[in-house]
C-alpha cells in the first residue's frame, strides 16, 4: 500500500516536471506570437489617394526581421493576399519585385500588379516605387525599423492612388488589408526568430535589359 502510494506522488512529480518543461518550451513560441499581434494601422482617404502609416512590434531581432521583409521570393508563402512576388535583380544593382495580390473583400475582389523597384538599406530601410503604372497611379512607400535588446519596431508607410474606381478598395478595406499584411509578416518574424528555419532559396531571375 505504502509502495502504492509512494508510486503514485513519484508519478504525479513526473508529471508535473513534464507539464512544467512543456510550459517552458511553448513560452516563447507564445511570447513571439503576443508580440507579433502589436500592430497599429491608420489611413487616411483624400480623393481616391490613400496615405497608409503602420507599425508592427516583433521579438524578431532586426536581422531576422530583416530577412523576411527582403525574402521577396517566398512572400506568398506567408502573406494570404499575395498571389506572386518575383525578385529581378541586374548586374548594377538594381531590383524589381513583380508582384500580383488580391485586393478588396468577397465578392468584390480584383487581382492588381505592381512592379516594385527596391532601395535597401540593410537593417534600416527598404524603399519601394511600382514603375508599371499597371494599376496604380501612385504606389510608393517604405518599411522602416529599429531593434534592440527586446526585439524591433517596425513603421510601414503607403501612399497609393488606384487607377479604377471600382469599389475593389476603400478606406476601411485598405486598413483591414494593412493590418492583415503587417499581422502575417510579424508572425513569419516570430515563427523564424523561434528557429522553426526559413522558406528554401530559390535562384533569382535576371532583369531583361529592356527593363519593367
Amino acid at each position: 500500500m505504502f509502495g502504492t502510494n509512494r508510486q503514485s506522488k513519484q508519478a504525479a512529480s513526473a508529471g508535473n516536471r513534464a507539464r512544467g518543461l512543456l510550459v517552458l518550451l511553448l513560452l516563447p513560441a507564445w511570447l513571439a506570437a503576443a508580440r507579433a499581434d502589436q500592430v497599429n494601422v491608420t489611413v487616411e482617404d483624400s480623393h481616391g489617394r490613400y496615405t497608409v502609416a503602420g507599425e508592427l512590434v516583433t521579438i524578431a531581432p532586426p536581422s531576422v526581421a530583416w530577412s523576411v521583409l527582403t525574402d521577396y521570393d517566398h512572400i506568398s508563402a506567408f502573406v494570404s493576399s499575395m498571389k506572386t512576388s518575383v525578385a529581378e535583380r541586374s548586374d548594377d544593382g538594381r531590383t524589381i519585385v513583380r508582384q500580383a495580390a488580391a485586393a478588396g473583400i468577397f465578392p468584390v475582389r480584383k487581382v492588381v500588379h505592381v512592379a516594385l523597384e527596391v532601395r535597401e538599406d540593410p537593417e534600416r530601410l527598404l524603399v519601394f516605387r511600382d514603375v508599371s503604372g499597371n494599376d496604380f497611379s501612385t504606389y510608393e512607400g517604405e518599411w522602416q525599423m529599429a531593434g534592440d535588446s527586446t526585439g524591433t519596431r517596425i513603421w510601414y508607410r503607403l501612399q497609393a492612388a488606384p487607377r479604377t474606381s471600382i469599389p475593389f478598395v476603400g478606406r476601411g478595406i485598405m486598413r483591414r488589408s494593412v493590418r492583415e499584411l503587417l499581422s502575417q509578416v510579424g508572425a513569419e518574424m516570430a515563427r523564424r526568430a523561434a528557429g522553426e528555419g526559413t522558406p528554401r532559396a530559390s535562384v533569382p531571375a535576371r532583369l531583361s535589359a529592356d527593363g519593367p
